[in-house]
């Protein structure tokens, strides 16, 4: 559900991203992709998700006296790695933590990179140990 006051259900779907409350229902169509992982952006109305294929997507929540009036769903760019983890702190920068390849520290961009065609910069990359599936305890006496 969502954090505000605004008394509804947020439901992400295989095809769709629904809106329930009381007085409406709003809809947004996916692309055809599995949303993996999500993370709320402060302010309560605007949703970072991950997809299988490591597009990020911003869901915005438009309201208007306290009532949702529209989805908007925004797709902000690829990133090499499959996200097990998203986390927003602050200034834009998000955590992707990733089972399946190397974790990225990244910069949501303000305005497109014409270069990338992305609002995401990668600032740091953090090499993937795992998974570590053997494990050997040596004695040391």
């Amino acid at each position: 559900s969502t954090s505000t006051s605004t008394g509804g259900i947020l439901i992400l779907g295989q095809r769709q991203i629904t809106y329930i409350e009381p007085s409406t229902t709003k809809v947004v169509p996916l692309p055809s992709c599995l949303l993996l992982t999500h993370t709320q952006l402060p302010g309560g109305y605007r949703y970072l998700l991950g997809d299988e294929f490591g597009n990020l997507h911003m869901l915005t929540l438009t309201t208007h006296n306290q009532k949702v009036t529209n989805l908007e769903l925004d797709t902000l760019g690829s990133t090499p790695v499959i996200s097990s983890s998203l986390q927003y702190f602050d200034h834009g920068r998000v955590w992707i933590g990733s089972q399946f390849g190397d974790s990225q520290w990244i910069q949501i961009l303000q305005q497109i990179n014409t270069e990338s065609n992305s609002y995401l910069e990668i600032i740091e990359e953090f090499t993937n140990l795992g998974p570590i599936v053997d494990m050997d305890w040596v004695p040391t006496h």
